[in-house]
């Protein structure tokens, strides 16, 4: 499957889950810039610089170890020296009818929130390489799964970043709808490893694609 299929895809599936009601809504707070139209990764325009002070986690960031390990609370948030990381997780086995009918892998989204950003390049060193899923039922640790970045955004200081999981590889678990995976996300900002240990999230089937919209 070639990269625009696959991305097609994952757009297919995510409007998905929002019906299927897996999608953990993001609820923006009064200070919080509001969402604008998203483009790909790649094609993103680089932003001028903004002029503003750097922010304070930038200098403390300068003694932090090459691999990092952040466990994230239950808001799926994590605060270092000021640096706010938000995870949110969607992941589904599909059942949908079509290519993958006779195998059902599993497909997830990743979307990824840094602020304060003051300016551009600094995030644009930041990747999901892989995300490792654990299952407590069977006590079985899935194979890594490689990460691509899909879209990202930047405004007033906030970066928004969409991965997926290629799908190059597809992997075919055993699971129960809806029951709990344990995800950690294998990331890298330039030289530094991040390990980044989330809450359990459940798993969604995907039995129809989501009508097109009118």
């Amino acid at each position: 499957m070639n990269c625009n299929r696959a991305t097609l895809c994952m757009t297919v599936i995510g409007a998905a889950l929002i019906a299927i009601g897996c999608n953990r809504t993001e609820t923006p707070g009064a200070g919080e810039a509001k969402p604008v139209a998203q483009a790909p990764a790649n094609s993103a325009a680089v932003p001028p610089s903004t002029g503003l002070e750097s922010a304070a986690w930038i200098a403390a960031s300068r003694s932090w170890q090459d691999t990092l390990r952040w466990n994230f609370d239950s808001a799926f948030e994590h605060r270092q020296d000021g640096l706010l990381m938000r995870l949110r997780m969607i992941a589904a086995q599909d059942f949908i009818p079509g290519e993958y009918k006779d195998t059902h892998p599993l497909q997830c989204i990743v979307n990824l929130t840094l602020r304060p950003i003051p300016e551009w390049p600094l995030a644009r060193g930041l990747s999901i390489d892989s995300v490792i899923f654990h299952d407590p039922i069977r006590n079985k640790t899935f194979p890594s799964l490689p990460i691509m970045a899909a879209e990202r955004i930047y405004e007033s200081q906030t970066v928004r970043t969409r991965f997926l999981n290629a799908m190059s590889k597809p992997y075919v678990p055993t699971l129960t709808e809806n029951q709990l995976l344990h995800p950690t996300l294998y990331l890298h900002w330039d030289k530094r490893v991040i390990i980044a240990a989330l809450p359990p999230i459940p798993v969604g089937f995907l039995r129809e694609a989501a009508k097109p919209i009118e």
